[in-house]
């Protein structure tokens, strides 16, 4: 899986992950980060395992608690991020299944956003 740098992740979800292995000398590309924010809204949880090329997005209604989606997808591709600004922030998931691609943007601020496609890449 492409992903962007730690201090890229860090900036998007403006949280530090906590970490599966917190040994130090531990590459953060096999290890599983877990990261947790909100945007005022909803409540987020992105776990992410670069190199098992597993992504988990759980967003909840900030009030209710109420599970508003669950996304677990493996064999993710890459993770771009598309816009890291104070007052808006998304990212780009690409999968890839032989000659079927899919892209998950998913925005975190203003406020929850998902937009799925799948596209034949021949």
């Amino acid at each position: 899986m492409e992903i962007p740098s730690e201090i890229d992740l860090l900036s998007v979800f403006e949280c530090e992950p906590e970490l599966l292995d917190k040994q130090k000398d531990s590459p953060f590309y096999y290890n599983k980060a877990t990261y947790r924010f909100n945007n005022g809204r909803e409540n987020f949880r992105v776990e992410l395992s670069p190199s098992f090329e597993e992504f988990i997005l759980e967003v909840q209604d900030l009030h209710s608690k109420e599970v508003i989606t669950y996304l677990q997808f493996i064999r993710v591709e890459s993770l771009e991020i598309l816009e890291d600004r104070k007052e808006k922030s998304r990212i780009l998931l690409t999968l890839r299944e032989e000659e079927i691609m899919q892209t998950i943007q998913v925005e975190f601020k203003p406020r929850f956003q998902l937009i799925i496609k799948q596209h034949l890449d021949i």
